[in-house]
């Protein structure tokens, strides 16, 4: 995964890209069964992670400095196990 600080949160894109598209497509039509189709209409992609959110403005600049120079190796494996499907 990737890292990155925008101005509304810190973000860990998930790479390789294809398994996460793979399985975000074959979860739509059961979530589409059991919320509707308004429960896939906005699309996420590319897959992220959010570790955590910006509660007031602030420059980006040193969060992004500092997941630069602390996270290594730059891409980490993530396994995907249990899904479950939660509507809140």
């Amino acid at each position: 995964m990737a890292s990155a600080a925008t101005s509304s949160g810190v973000l860990m894109d998930v790479y390789p890209d294809a398994p996460v598209d793979a399985l975000i497509d074959s979860l739509r039509e059961p979530i589409t069964q059991v919320a509707g189709r308004g429960a896939v209409d906005y699309d996420t992609r590319p897959a992220h992670l959010t570790v955590g959110y910006a509660r007031e403005r602030a420059d980006s600049g040193a969060a992004t400095s500092a997941l630069r120079r602390q996270v290594r190796p730059s891409h980490a494996r993530l396994t995907v196990r249990p899904l479950t499907l939660v509507e809140v």
